[in-house]
């Protein structure tokens, strides 16, 4: 069954308009939980209860309202959030074309399905092939849900992708920025950690990765529904800080090497064909001379409230 679509609108770009509809291409496999009354089992509800008489209250008797200072509420009806409307309620505006690349991983959001309407399949395909040919995507903004939302539209397979961006206020700095300046690290632990990383490089494939504590806690549940008795599973202790880097690194490359089958070369102690050329290339005057030791690493009552009604 396809997914319920969740807006509606056109696609626009230049003097362009593609109709199309938006869906959801992501879902969540969270494994979810009841809070149940301890003494009988019972579901328990959740229930609006006015903070000022305690009595329950129905969602009739509700209203949503915006607090611009503590105690303070201004009430928005149904119509008033009609009237807030921008271009973007309606259309996908594409206002510039960039490459991939340049768009941050922390900025990506949402994923949703861009599907054409029967009137817009042609141009669908033009502006998708465009976008395959010119190895860019489109930003543009979409309003839905009472938020305008920056996005990029980009090729998926044999469709388009809009993925929902956060603005750049929303992404908070690094708390501390750790230069080389402030820690000094060497040719060869470069030319080990290099070699590391080319043992363990591979194409990103999402089928061989799965959430392995949701299939633990999945066990659990079946085992203790059929009146089974489980034990924790013994973990590792926790990895203490390598005292020794170099030493660390050369284990790490010969140990994936082998677990690939591919046996250290002689007199490399694990090292990698590629991290020996790039030690031999970044020190060659070393030769003879002892290698520098490696640095050790661092270790009251509510206000009154005053309502006041949107006009």
């Amino acid at each position: 069954m396809p997914p319920r679509p969740i807006w509606k609108g056109v696609i626009a770009f230049g003097m362009v308009s593609i109709p199309v509809r938006l869906s959801k291409a992501t879902e969540e496999h969270d494994l979810r939980f009841h809070l149940l009354h301890k003494p009988d089992h019972a579901r328990l509800k959740q229930l609006r209860v006015c903070s000022e008489d305690g009595q329950q209250v129905s969602m009739d008797d509700t209203v949503r309202a915006f607090e611009p200072s503590p105690g303070e509420y201004v009430i928005m009806d149904p119509d008033d959030f009609e009237k807030v409307q921008i271009e973007s309620a309606r259309t996908i505006e594409i206002n510039e074309f960039v490459p991939l690349e340049s768009i941050d991983p922390i900025y990506f959001e949402n994923s949703y399905f861009l599907e054409p309407e029967t009137t817009g399949k042609k141009p669908f395909v033009l502006l998708r092939q465009a976008l395959t040919d010119g190895k860019r995507v489109g930003i543009a903004h979409l309003t839905m849900a009472q938020k305008e939302y920056l996005c990029a539209v980009r090729v998926y397979r044999s469709t388009l992708l809009l993925e929902t961006l956060r603005y750049a206020d929303e992404v908070r700095a690094a708390s501390e920025e750790i230069t080389t300046d402030e820690v000094k690290i060497s040719d060869k632990e470069i030319a080990l950690a290099t070699s590391l990383v080319d043992a363990l490089s591979g194409e990103f494939e999402p089928e061989k990765y799965h959430d392995r504590y949701r299939d633990a806690l999945l066990s659990a549940i079946t085992k203790k529904q059929e009146g089974q008795q489980f034990e924790p599973k013994r973990l590792p202790t926790s990895r203490a800080a390598a005292t020794d880097l170099m030493a660390a690194l050369r284990d790490s490359v010969e140990a994936v090497r082998k677990s690939k089958g591919a046996p250290a070369a002689a007199g490399t102690n694990g090292r990698s064909g590629a991290g020996r050329a790039a030690a031999a290339k970044a020190a060659p005057a070393r030769r003879g001379k002892p290698a520098p030791a490696a640095e050790p690493e661092i270790e009251e009552a509510p206000a009154k409230r005053r309502v006041r009604k949107a006009s």
